[in-house]
């Protein structure tokens, strides 16, 4: 769906030809359907309560283009891939109570230490 499938067609028509051999690109006209055309496809589908896993073959368009933001803040656009990657692959951190405010008082001026 979209245009990603277009703009990278010669990267993804190896994939289906091996793996889907009845598959094929549809024309340019098909990258942005009708949402009024999705609707009674959505409203038929089947779903789970799993999550869905992602499949990713290709990085996403903020990553794609990075170096024009990047330089237009006047970041080296290299520094700004690493950055990036440090960023999306740090764990994250874990997030406070839901009482407490970001310097760890609760609003009654508990401190979160004392509420271990």
């Amino acid at each position: 769906m979209g245009s990603g499938a277009t703009r990278n067609r010669a990267v993804l028509a190896q994939a289906p030809a091996e793996l889907l051999p009845q598959a094929r690109f549809l024309p340019d006209r098909f990258d942005h359907p009708a949402p009024a055309l999705l609707l009674p496809l959505a409203a038929a589908a089947a779903y789970g309560p799993d999550d869905v896993q992602p499949l990713y073959v290709r990085p996403c368009d903020a990553e794609e283009n990075l170096p024009a933001p990047a330089a237009a803040r006047g970041m080296d656009p290299e520094q700004a891939r690493r950055q990036l990657a440090r960023l999306t692959s740090a764990p994250l951190a874990a997030a406070p109570p839901a009482d407490t405010t970001p310097s760890g008082i609760s609003p009654s001026g508990i401190t979160r230490q004392a509420l271990r």
